[in-house]
Order: structure tokens, then sequence, then C-alpha cells
């Protein structure tokens, strides 16, 4: 295990057993840990990670929001639950605290799975980040309007962003964008128009979690150093440093060239990053940063493939075009569903 995913283990570990101190102090030995390291000690002092920090009903966030001084400001909380592993309902807030009876039921349930737990699965960080998104999205620690598997994550995000670079005073948000995705889903014929729209987005989709993974492992990170990934964006989370830095360009400029070859430069990835002081991850300041990122990605996308211009200048022949998308540098066109006899042809992108 690399540095960076053990950090985030030790985190994640540290909140099994604030879950275990809530349910029985006795339930779970302090045995069960790996030894903190300098970067998960520095994360629980970014994040305000408190050792005597206890568990509790989780307030609403939009309860801060004050729209009228004349109307007192109303408690909500959520209700204390599970995430069901299919079919889930849809929680509402709450006027009032959970009963003592609801947050019993959910002990029970919680040392059940932790009864469960073995050697190895106290050491897998996939398994440890189930339990605390089932078990900590609705109960609070720190804040009472902060979810424990937001704490959780975030500070096990800036842990293995520290692991490997101790020294560094500042962290990267590292933000992408794939532009064209309206062009790319809605510029086809009616030919297959339904499968082609639902396929299409699924597709990017897929696009989108494979840029994300193709940054976690270029960068040596954990699953939990991303902060949001979908509908075409994602913002993740390492260290700063000049060698991120071109590892990153690295990773854009592969997947660009990748993108210009499937779809005919009609989807564009923009990543950047921007550079931060650590101690302002938890601050107001991290919210210009965010703004800041997101334009830098502006600027690249008003300069599509400037690394690929040379590819896209090159004359390349014509061939009948896709009856779907009506891109013409496919030479060989296949039929779009081949169990249908009248089917339209059309190229290997849009048959897949």
């Amino acid at each position: 295990m690399n540095q960076s995913n053990n950090a985030a283990l030790i985190i994640y570990q540290q909140a099994i057993l604030v879950l275990a101190k809530w349910i029985d102090e006795n339930l779970l030995s302090s045995n069960y840990l790996t030894e903190d390291i300098e970067a998960t000690q520095q994360a629980k002092k970014l994040l305000f990670w408190s050792e005597e920090g206890e568990i509790k009903p989780l307030r609403v966030l939009f309860d801060q929001v004050i729209l009228n001084d004349k109307n007192p400001r109303k408690e909500h909380y959520w209700e204390a639950k599970v995430l069901e592993d299919e079919n889930p309902t849809i929680p509402y807030p709450r006027e009032r605290m959970p009963l003592d009876t609801e947050l019993a039921e959910l002990k029970q349930e919680i040392k059940a799975e932790l009864a469960r737990l073995g050697e190895r699965d106290w050491n897998n960080l996939t398994i440890l980040t189930i339990i605390i998104e089932k078990y900590g999205s609705y109960l609070s620690f720190v804040e009472s309007d902060v979810a424990l598997v937001d704490i959780t994550r975030s500070t096990a995000a800036v842990a293995s962003a520290l692991a490997s670079h101790n020294e560094v005073s500042e962290l990267s948000l590292i933000a992408g964008d794939l532009s064209g995705i309206e062009n790319f889903i809605y510029t086809i014929s009616s030919d297959g128009a339904l499968k082609s729209l639902r396929a299409r987005s699924f597709y990017l989709e897929l696009v989108t979690e494979e840029v994300v993974q193709q940054l976690l492992d270029t960068l040596n990170l954990p699953r939990t150093n991303v902060i949001y990934a979908g509908g075409g964006n994602l913002y993740v989370l390492t260290a700063a440093s000049q060698e991120n830095k071109e590892k990153i360009v690295k990773v854009r400029d592969r997947l660009n060239r990748w993108l210009l070859d499937q779809f005919k430069g009609k989807v564009f990835l923009a990543l950047d990053k921007i550079d931060f002081n650590r101690e302002d991850i938890a601050t107001p300041n991290f919210a210009k940063y965010w703004s800041e990122v997101t334009k830098g990605l502006a600027k690249q996308k008003a300069q599509k493939f400037v690394n690929q211009i040379g590819s896209i200048l090159t004359a390349k022949p014509t061939h009948e075009p896709c009856k779907v998308c009506h891109r013409d540098d496919v030479k060989y066109l296949k039929p779009l569903n081949s169990q249908e006899p009248d089917s339209v042809l059309a190229c290997g992108t849009c048959r897949r």
C-alpha cells in the first residue's frame, strides 16, 4: 500500500472507531488503529478533527441561510438512518431531533456491522469507505451540520495529498471539464436517435470516470481525493508540486489525443489546477480558489486542441458520412443494429 492510501486508511479507521465509541466505549479497542503519521496529524489539525468530538444527529445545512430576519429560524434534522442498498426512499428533514428509540435502532445496526469486521476488512480502505458512507451520512461529527462521511472524506483527502509531500505548504485543486457535450450528444440524425442519445450520455459519464481514474493512478491517490465527478466535470485534491503539475499536463494531452481521434474534435478535455495555502482548506478562502480554477478552464476551452493543431490541419481523405453522427473520416461503415436488416450504416463509435 502506498503512502497516500495508507494515510486515507488511517483516517477511515479512526472514523470507524468514532462510530464504535458512540455505541459503546468498549466496543472496539484502539489496538485496531494503525498509528498516526505526520500527514494524518496535519490533516486532522487543518480540518478541526477533534479527538473529543462526538457523534450527534445531523442538522440541515440550509438552516444557516437566513432569508427573513423577522421570522425565527427553525432547526431541521435529518432522520437518523442507514443508506439503503436498493430501492432507497427519499429522506426529508424534520423539525425535531431523531428520537432515542430511532438512534438506538441505528446503533444496533452499526454494532452488527462492526461485529462482522475481520482483520483483513479493517485494513481494506474500500470496505471502510462503504461502511462510513452507509452509516455516517446522516450523523454529524465536529460540526452539527457536517456529516461524518464528509468530514472523514475531506480529512482523508488532505492526509493523502500530504502523505508523500509532507514538506509542502500548498495543496492543488484540480478541475476538469469535458466541453462539447451538447454537440456530441445532440448532433445526430433521427436514425437510431433514442438509443444514441441515451448511450452517448452514458458514454460521456464513462469518459469522465476514465479521466478521474487516470489522474488517481498517475498521482498515486486513493478515491477519497475525488471531491466531485459527474456531468462532464471533476475536481480532485492533491499536493502542489512541479512533478504533479507535469503529470496533470501529460494526462490532459494524452486524453485529448484520444478524444480527437475518437470524436473528431467534438469533445475536448480542459484540465487545470490552482495551488493554494493548505491552511485555507477549511476557510472561506477556499471558495475563491474554486472560482479561479474554473476560470482557468475557460481559457483552455477557447484554445481547444492547441497541442494537437498539427493533426487537425493535416489533410485527410473523406468517406461516406456516418448516418448517425455525420462524421466522414471513417472508411468502413456497418449497420447500426446488426439484428435489423434495414438498419442505417454507422461508424464504430455510434455502434459501440
